[in-house]
């Protein structure tokens, strides 16, 4: 199948596009599959950094707690119950980790960091606890163990990796770094109110935190969306950061306890706090909510993908089975083809010798020999009809009589029904043929063509196929016309043989009653001297009107001086000489006379006279033009037949080529022929034919010819129609609609409305590149064409 050029061709410009969709499809849903797996671990991310998130603001409570408790000792209570939130939330941050499962090594390195920084915390808390602890020391632990856990979320924000949506856990790391910062404020602050040593130390501190939380609020302010700025201005109220300015200016006076007292500060710092916690949260529930519609989106999108990719494999399959039907198809036409080019060849050999053949044994030899040559034709025999109406083998191939054993219900059926015969089930003709050679020789079917001379059957031509079907339509048509060219050729062959016989009679005759041939003497001058009766009575003249003249008193224009000169090189040479001689007598008239001139010697062989013996031929040659005539011409409308037609298209090809002109071929069959027959009968059939030539006699110049090349086909040669190839054709397709019309206009027949219509196929030709036999296919492919298109119609050949 895949040496087949149109299947490969079809692969390229159908499959290849298809599967390319199913590639496409594939990478889809593989790209969904992964958008849905980026989204959860996004979501995974996010829940982590929430649970983190939590942890650190839980820790900064504490650590303000923890900075207020060291300062003043306030505060033990929500110290001791911030601690245990801590735990908690420490133990939710573990225990969400080990579900997770998630295997990026920075952040696994960072668990373990915070699970031994952990460990330190209850030693810190207790020396908070016993007053054993540095404020700045502790400070600074509850900052190293918040930073771990902030890296812990820059880890986990860099994992989106490739997700299509946002950055926003960027952004949303700096906004916990800021509210980190402010939580360091918180504390340090409280440590200044609470007028703990080391105040130029804190003032440092609280500069370096201040630049760090001014630095990462407005990296968040940059990149966060609309609706999140929205969201941090109206819970960062302005005048809590006013108030808070207000403390940072005044953290070096003397009496900034005066202004702001620990716990206002406390509440001051800690609403500020809050309210970057609920940005927090909002931002990122935001992201954690696009990151499920994303998921969603891409589960419903791989849904889509995965039935649109059904639906392409469905297609693909669909077009695979298309594709194996139309090579399947494509093959048969091929070898359909194949098969018509194989007969046309046989057809085109056949007219090479048809024309040629002076004897029937010769005529039936040669085609016997020729189908021998065929591939598909496997045996071939001619059978001829007896006196009994029985059929005796006349040529075989390959021993074919063998494959029948009784031949004779078949042939008879032939006669009977005066048609071919198509078999392509050996069984159901059961005692007719031997099954067993049948089967040896693979033969799959059998035609017999009735072949008939002056329109009775005289032979029958049996051949077998080792193809099933192999006689279809087309081929059957192809064989009828090489039958129709063998019948007239067989009677062309009749026709010649009974003029011979006629001028055999006429020999005889002529010696029989020799004293009325006519006779002329002429000296050895070549003066006539003497002539009988009989010649002056076939020549017109009288005896006294010729002696003493030169008998090219007689000379026609019928011969060349090439002629005359040969003639008196044989009798000077042989002394005499034989041949058809055409002498104008005395009214001008050309008569032809069967002439022998014989030269008269004496004993020394010089030549005393000519004697001239003449037989008036006039008659037999007419007989012979007849004859002749019928030969190359249909029985029943006296237009030239098939063999007449061939050679006067082999005559128009040669004058098209030597004047450069282009000739034209129109093919006419009649629609509903058949009906006219079987309703109307023979007769008013025939009386159809009729009407039909001589109404195509009136429509063509003189130069043209029209003949019946068949039982209702006929054909009109023009050889010339046009100079260039447009205007031919335009000449030609006017030509034929033309005789359409006039066609059309005969609407009776012998008092029956006429049914019939003309299905018209024309074609030209311009040079010898195509044979006789395929100009008429072209026409006739043409007209074929025309009745597909519900005939009475005209068709050019392309």
């Amino acid at each position: 199948m895949f040496k087949n050029t149109l299947f490969l061709k079809i692969i390229f410009v159908f499959l290849f596009p298809a599967l390319g969709m199913l590639y496409f499809n594939l990478a889809l849903v593989n790209d969904k599959l992964e958008v849905q797996e980026q989204s959860n671990k996004i979501q995974n991310n996010i829940k982590h950094i929430k649970d983190i998130e939590k942890l650190i603001h839980s820790l900064q409570k504490e650590r303000g707690l923890s900075s207020s408790f060291i300062s003043s000792k306030k505060f033990k209570n929500e110290l001791n119950k911030q601690r245990d939130i801590t735990n908690q939330k420490y133990k939710i941050l573990l225990s969400s980790n080990t579900n997770s499962k998630l295997d990026d090594s920075n952040y696994l390195s960072n668990i373990k960091k915070l699970q031994i920084a952990f460990a330190s915390l209850e030693l810190l808390r207790e020396n908070i606890d016993s007053s054993n602890a540095s404020a700045l020391l502790a400070i600074e632990e509850f900052n190293s163990l918040n930073a771990l856990l902030l890296e812990t979320i820059k880890v986990l924000s860099q994992m989106q990796l490739t997700i299509k949506f946002d950055n926003s856990l960027s952004y949303i790391y700096n906004l916990l770094v800021a509210k980190e910062e402010a939580g360091i404020e918180r504390a340090l602050t409280l440590f200044l109110l609470s007028g703990i040593e080391n105040k130029e130390k804190i003032l440092k501190m609280l500069d370096r935190t201040y630049v760090i939380e001014e630095m990462n609020i407005n990296e968040f302010l940059n990149y966060a969306k609309l609706d999140e700025i929205e969201v941090y201005k109206k819970e960062v109220r302005l005048s809590v950061l006013n108030k808070i300015k207000k403390v940072r200016d005044n953290l070096e006076n003397e009496n900034l306890a005066k202004i702001i007292t620990i716990e206002q500060w406390w509440k001051l710092s800690t609403s500020r706090i809050d309210a970057l916690e609920k940005v927090s949260e909002y931002a990122s529930g935001k992201t954690f909510n696009n990151a499920n519609e994303l998921k969603n989106e891409a589960y419903l999108s791989e849904i889509l993908s995965v039935i649109f990719l059904l639906v392409t494999i469905f297609m693909i399959t669909i077009l695979l089975f298309l594709l194996r039907q139309i090579v399947i198809t494509e093959q048969k036409s091929i070898m359909k083809i194949k098969k018509q080019q194989s007969v046309y060849k046989l057809l085109n050999s056949a007219n090479k010798f048809l024309i040629k053949s002076k004897t029937e044994e010769k005529l039936y030899q040669k085609i016997s020999e020729l189908l021998s040559t065929d591939v598909n034709i496997s045996f071939n025999s001619i059978y001829k009809k007896n006196s009994n109406d029985n059929f005796d083998l006349l040529y075989e191939s390959n021993d074919s009589r063998t494959l029948f054993i009784n031949s004779e219900d078949l042939f008879k059926q032939v006669l009977l029904e005066n048609k071919n015969i198509v078999i392509n089930n050996f069984k159901i003709q059961k005692g007719i043929f031997n099954l067993k050679l049948i089967k040896k020789y693979n033969l799959k079917s059998v035609i017999l063509f009735p072949i008939k001379r002056f329109n009775k059957i005289m032979e029958i031509l049996v051949i077998f196929s080792d193809e099933k079907d192999f006689f279809d339509k087309e081929i059957e048509i192809l064989f009828d016309n090489m039958i129709l060219d063998i019948s007239h050729a067989l009677e062309k062959i009749y026709y010649e043989r009974e003029r011979k016989i006629k001028e055999e009679e006429l020999r005889i005759i002529s010696y029989a009653f020799e004293t009325n041939e006519p006779m002329l003497i002429t000296d050895e001058n070549v003066k006539i001297i003497n002539a009988n009766k009989a010649f002056c009575n076939v020549m017109g003249y009288d005896k006294e009107d010729i002696l003493g003249k030169d008998p090219s008193i007689f000379k026609s224009k019928y011969h060349e001086d090439e002629f005359y000169l040969d003639m008196w090189n044989d009798i000077n040479k042989n002394g005499s000489w034989s041949g058809e001689l055409y002498n104008s007598v005395k009214t001008n008239q050309i008569m032809p006379l069967l002439t022998t001139i014989t030269a008269v010697k004496d004993n020394q062989g010089i030549v005393k006279h000519y004697l001239a013996q003449y037989i008036n031929i006039s008659e037999q040659k007419d007989k012979q033009k007849l004859l002749e005539y019928h030969a190359t011409h249909d029985y029943l409308t006296d237009l030239p037949n098939r063999l007449l037609l061939l050679d006067r298209i082999e005559h128009a090809i040669e004058k098209v080529v030597r004047h450069k002109i282009i000739g034209g071929l129109i093919f006419i069959d009649l629609d509903n022929f058949k009906e006219v027959n079987d309703t109307l009968g023979h007769e008013i059939g025939d009386k159809l034919l009729i009407e039909v030539s001589n109404c195509l006699k009136k429509c063509v110049r003189k130069e043209d010819t029209v003949s019946r090349i068949g039982g209702d086909e006929f054909v009109i040669l023009s050889d010339y129609i046009g100079t260039n190839k447009d205007e031919a054709r335009t000449n030609i397709i006017s030509f034929a609609q033309k005789i359409k019309l006039a066609l059309n206009s005969i609407k009776e027949i012998a008092g029956h409305k006429n049914i019939s219509t003309p299905s018209i196929g024309a074609t030209i030709f311009v040079d010898d590149s195509i044979s006789v036999t395929d100009i008429i296919k072209q026409a006739d492919t043409a007209m074929y064409e025309a009745k597909k298109h519900g005939k009475n119609a005209v068709e050019f050949f392309q």
